[in-house]
Formats: C-alpha cells, sequence, structure tokens
C-alpha cells in the first residue's frame, strides 16, 4: 500500500479512501481500495466485500471523498468547502436542498457505474493478445462508432417521445380529476 496521498497526486493502485456511499437508507462511509483509475478523475475502487465501484477524485467531486487512511499518517482530503453531509431524502416530497440534489445526481452517477460494471463489461471489455483490456469503443472504426452512437442517439429520442406520450395522459387525467380553475 502506498502511503502518499494529496490533493495534487493522484491516487495509486493500493490506496485505501475513505468515501461517502449512498444508499437506501442514506450516506454511509465505506473505506475502499483504488484498483485503477479509469481515465483522469475517475477511478474503479473495491469495498471490502469485492463490490466494484466507481469513484471521482477529490478536486471532481469534493463530496464523495472524506478522507484517506493508511497505517502510516495521512494527509487528509478536504474539499475546498465544508459541504453538509444530506439526510437521505424521498426526492418525490417537495422542499429538495442543493445537498439533496447532489445525492440524486450520485444515485444517477452509482447507477450509470453498475451498468458500466456489469452488462457493459460483459458486452464491451475485451483483453488482446498481450492481456491489455481495452473496450470496444477504443478499436472502433469511426464510421461503426458514428453509426453506433446515432443509433443510441436516436433510441433516446424515442424513448423521449414515449415519456412525452406517457405525461400528457397523466396530464389529461389530472385536467379530468381536478375541479376547473377560475381566471
Amino acid at each position: 500500500m502506498t502511503t502518499a496521498v494529496s490533493n495534487h497526486e493522484p491516487f495509486k493502485p493500493g490506496d485505501r479512501v475513505e468515501m461517502v456511499f449512498i444508499t437506501p437508507s442514506g450516506p454511509a462511509r465505506i473505506v475502499v481500495t483504488i484498483r485503477d483509475e479509469i481515465m483522469h478523475g475517475f477511478y474503479q475502487v473495491e469495498d471490502q466485500s469485492g463490490q466494484q465501484l466507481l469513484m471521482h477524485a477529490a478536486s471532481d467531486n469534493p463530496t464523495r471523498i472524506t478522507s484517506v487512511e493508511d497505517t502510516h499518517q495521512m494527509p487528509v482530503v478536504v474539499p475546498k468547502a465544508p459541504i453538509p453531509e444530506p439526510v437521505a431524502k424521498d426526492p418525490v416530497e417537495f422542499g429538495m436542498s442543493s445537498p439533496d440534489l447532489a445525492v440524486e445526481v450520485a444515485n444517477v452517477i452509482n447507477a450509470l457505474s453498475d451498468r458500466v460494471l456489469g452488462p457493459g463489461k460483459e458486452q464491451y471489455e475485451h483483453t488482446d493478445a498481450n492481456g491489455v483490456t481495452y473496450q470496444n469503443f477504443e478499436t472502433m472504426d469511426l464510421p461503426t462508432l458514428v453509426l453506433y452512437a446515432r443509433e443510441e442517439i436516436q433510441d433516446i429520442i424515442v424513448y423521449v417521445v414515449m415519456l412525452d406520450i406517457r405525461l400528457r395522459r397523466v396530464q389529461a387525467a389530472f385536467k379530468a380529476k381536478l375541479p376547473p380553475t377560475e381566471s
């Protein structure tokens, strides 16, 4: 395990980091081990049970990392401004603070990370003859990459239209149930 981690140095494989992880019952502090830097500021980490997660560097998302620990005295990764830990709250309820919204954003990012490390890993991650792991898009020719990207955008548009249809139906149902408003 390495011993030098600060705001100015990237984390290295083997560093142990305490991070805030959003669970259904609220934020929890967990200790993870850095496995690999995926790209600048994003790290693949593993918790004590072996579950793989995605973590952001402190400079990118200071609510995610609170401190660094090691058997030696380690500097603490401190966000630029103190950010209170939000209380887990049902997003359907009215009254959302910025930290509440940040929790919801983190939940979506965690869900995206789960997709990359789950089905995405199974479908798009490969290993070459030299043992180097890579993603499909890294070796895909540009015309194919553009085609796949366009297909994904088209799928998103179709889902937005389907959602719009459902929202119009909900809106019509509300109008039918609510008393008329006075002008």
